[in-house]
């Protein structure tokens, strides 16, 4: 338990970086000088910018959570790499999916829900291709070592 909570609470402030990070390159941006704290519509559903930003914080507390907690899937030997992939893909992208339709990060549409899973299934098409050819060199360089 102490292998996903740990990293969890790593994830937990890294998430909340990340979304005040996006939110000042956006600003910066498009902000015309003036920080933009979300989406407008999303800003006026809440009420206040100041509710939105708390909101949004706290989303994105839960979803470092969440992540740093899903990264022990990568430390699991007894498992295959499609296993992990497709776990980690499956944790990643609802919880990348509620946190970006509760914030309106993303289109709350079914195409825009649909478009985030497409773009989310290419990369980790490309991440596990990449991670199977790194896990097949080290596997060979370790039967080399071995046969030494």
């Amino acid at each position: 338990m102490k292998k996903i909570i740990i990293p969890g609470l790593i994830g937990l402030p890294i998430g909340i970086m990340w979304t005040v990070l996006i939110l000042f390159f956006e600003s910066v941006a498009y902000g015309s000088g003036k920080f933009i704290v979300g989406v407008p519509g999303f800003v006026e559903k809440c009420g206040s910018e100041v509710s939105a930003m708390g909101i949004q914080l706290f989303v994105s507390a839960v979803f470092g959570f969440i992540i740093g907690s899903a990264s022990s899937i990568w430390r699991r030997d007894d498992w295959s790499l499609l296993k992990q992939t497709i776990l980690h893909f499956i944790i990643l992208s609802f919880t990348v999916c509620g946190a970006g339709l509760i914030c309106w990060w993303m289109p709350r549409t079914v195409f825009g829900v649909l478009s985030y899973f497409a773009i989310m299934l290419l990369i980790y098409i490309v991440i596990w291709v990449i991670m199977f050819f790194a896990t097949r060199r080290q596997v060979k360089e370790i039967n080399k070592f071995i046969e030494k």
